[in-house]
């Protein structure tokens, strides 16, 4: 019995019910497309769903399609179909979804207005018999129906849309997978149909009438918004290239909002960073053994993406220390520092230090001194994969510091403040009573602990906030580099009472402040965070801060180091 498709006809196929509503055009080679409505059998009373049915030879593109899908089974990047037949006769009535006629309006000028007019009254309009755009001359045909995009979620609807560059290379990314696992499967996909994709995570696949086996010898051309220019010429054997002229070409779509011709390759040299010239120049080069192969060019699209994920991350730095006014201490064992390490444009490491020797005479000086250069010189290893190895190495920097101290002087000691960041994941590892404070959007929070007897006491509740400015051993420490031989295990504070992977990640525009107690002792974190105003160099207001502690006595050695964190993406133009 032969199945009728005509505008508005409710046909049963495998039990689902469909009423064809337009007919989208031959799409493919010898394939009609079709928009339906779809009712399924567990669809409720009246509820229907838009969905696309093709039609094609069971020796033509349906037929690889389905031969493909048979061998794929479920692959995520491929829309799933909802159901397929085939059947002996298929008759398509194309008269019912397309009004075809010729409007005859000829005119002829004559020698008199009679004339004229009555020649006008024999010449009125005609209308042709209406006749089938395309002739069916194989009965038998595959039918199959699968989901069709809404038009606000497919792939063409998002093309004509603004979009980033970085979306574009994710879908080219998606399309480019999938080409590289249909080939490794023996078949290449050489053309592609935006209006049948949808978007999502990931993208969904429903057309594949334009993918051939390896090696097949086609007997005509094929011209395709994607295709490969060799395409155009029959007797032309496919090959994986013709993939990847498709996955550039559809990228070339994607930046510049049309799609490739020939005569607009001039304009690659205005692509928006010198990987993407690259990748477009290559991929749709003329001679096809000069294009990347698909694993290539999946790996080239990964990493352009992840480069425009990538921030710069600079630094501006301010700092300032002072021996103090006191007459008692005619010496600044204060010493500090930092270093910035480019580990190539991806990675940005700044290491920083402040250490406050004590000990008398020259032993705090040199202990301090000792620890920071020790610290500051230290290669970075190669191998620090993890923030957990950041964090070990750290450790191991003070160590060395304290084992430098116990060579070099005895009885000096010093603390020791040092913030790591790596990128944008701050570390610490710290040993005394400095302080490290972050400061974000006019707040600050103190991340060190003081290692004193007075934080001791207050933590314990034997003394009050209060008493800690008057109480009489405000100076003495529980921990510091230069008393022991061996650090014990939890002896250098790290940041996992804040976060288990010991980091904070920064913010663009955040401080990170380092400072001795000749510091913090006279001037608080919200006055320092009051000086550090937006608009003004870090520098200046720094200065400020220094100023500040001289009018207030300065009783002590002071050093603060400031540093700010800046975050932008990467200008690769």
């Amino acid at each position: 019995m032969d199945v009728q498709i005509a505008k508005n006809q409710e046909v049963i196929i495998n039990e689902f019910s469909l009423i064809p509503m337009s007919y989208l055009g031959q799409l493919a080679t010898g394939v009609d497309y079709f928009e339906i409505q779809l009712k399924t059998p567990e669809s409720e009373e009246n509820s229907e769903q838009k969905a696309l049915l093709r039609i094609g030879s069971t020796e033509g593109a349906i037929e690889r399609e389905l031969s493909i899908r048979q061998t794929i089974g479920d692959y995520k990047l491929i829309g799933e179909l909802i159901t397929h037949t085939t059947e002996e006769s298929v008759i398509i009535d194309l008269q019912s979804f397309q009004k075809s006629f010729c409007r005859i309006n000829l005119t002829k000028q004559l020698p008199n207005e009679t004339e004229t007019q009555s020649e006008n009254d024999d010449l009125e309009e005609e209308y042709y018999e209406e006749k089938p755009l395309t002739e069916d001359l194989s009965p038998k045909k595959h039918l199959v129906i699968s989901h069709l995009p809404t038009e606000e979620n497919s792939l063409e609807f998002w093309l004509q849309q603004e979009h980033t560059l970085e979306t574009s290379l994710a879908l080219a990314s998606q399309i480019c997978q999938c080409s590289r696992y249909l080939y490794q499967q023996g078949w290449c996909l050489v053309d592609i149909s935006p209006q049948f994709i949808q978007l999502g995570t990931p993208i969904q696949i429903f057309d594949l009438t334009h993918i051939y086996p390896v090696e097949e010898t086609l007997s005509i051309g094929i011209l395709g918004n994607y295709s490969a220019p060799e395409l155009s010429y029959g007797n032309y054997p496919i090959k994986p290239l013709m993939s990847s002229y498709m996955v550039a070409s559809f990228l070339y779509h994607c930046i510049y909002y049309q799609p490739a011709t020939i005569d607009e390759f001039k304009s690659l040299e205005n692509s928006p960073f010198p990987q993407l010239y690259q990748l477009l120049k290559i991929g749709l080069s003329l001679i096809p053994e000069d294009r990347f192969s698909l694993d290539q060019f999946l790996n080239l699209l990964v990493q352009t993406r992840q480069q425009l994920r990538l921030k710069k991350h600079q630094w501006s730095v301010a700092s300032f220390s002072t021996v103090g006014l006191s007459t008692s201490r005619l010496t600044n064992e204060d010493n500090y520092g930092f270093r910035q390490y480019k580990l190539g444009i991806e990675k940005t490491v700044m290491l920083a230090v402040v250490a406050d020797g004590m000990g008398g005479t020259a032993k705090g000086e040199i202990a301090s001194q000792v620890t920071v250069e020790t610290i500051i010189n230290e290669p970075i290893p190669p191998d620090l994969n993890s923030l957990e190895n950041w964090q070990n190495w750290l450790n191991q920097l003070v160590e060395k510091a304290n084992g430098e101290i116990m060579k070099q002087t005895k009885d000096g000691g010093t603390t020791c403040s040092v913030v790591c960041i790596n990128n944008n994941q701050l570390m610490i590892a710290h040993v005394g009573d400095s302080r490290i404070w972050l400061q974000r959007n006019g707040y600050v929070c103190q991340l060190s602990e003081d290692h004193s007897m007075v934080a001791m006491l207050l933590a314990s509740g034997q003394i009050s906030y209060e008493e800690t400015f008057d109480y009489p051993e405000r100076g003495v420490l529980t921990r510091s580099l230069g008393s022991k031989a061996h650090l014990s295990p939890g002896y250098v504070q790290n940041l996992q009472r804040f976060e288990e992977n010991y980091s904070v990640s920064l913010e663009d525009g955040d401080i990170i402040f380092l400072c001795s107690d000749g510091v913090w002792d006279l001037v608080s974190a919200a006055e320092i965070a009051e000086k550090i105003e937006q608009g003004i160099p870090l520098q200046s207001s720094v200065d400020q801060v220094r100023e500040l502690i001289l009018q207030r006595g300065a009783n002590d050695n002071a050093t603060l180091l400031a540093l700010q964190f800046h975050s932008h993406p990467i200008n690769y133009c």
